[in-house]
């Protein structure tokens, strides 16, 4: 069994040999999908509060 270094445990086990294009295109549509997350969780958080403050008493 090999032992792990800390600088080898930051690094994936697996390595693929895509062109780069294709990991920055890959790396784009995820950080497209993240932020578009994001603004989904921050419109349901806004909505979540705009109805509590609706029904609590004022």
């Amino acid at each position: 069994m090999r032992l792990l270094t800390a600088a080898t445990k930051m690094q994936s086990q697996v390595r693929q040999n895509y062109h780069s294009d294709c990991t920055a295109a890959i790396n784009q549509m995820v950080n497209m999908e993240m932020v578009a997350s994001e603004q989904f969780h921050v419109q349901v958080l806004a909505f979540i509060l705009m109805l509590f403050w609706q029904i609590s008493p004022s």
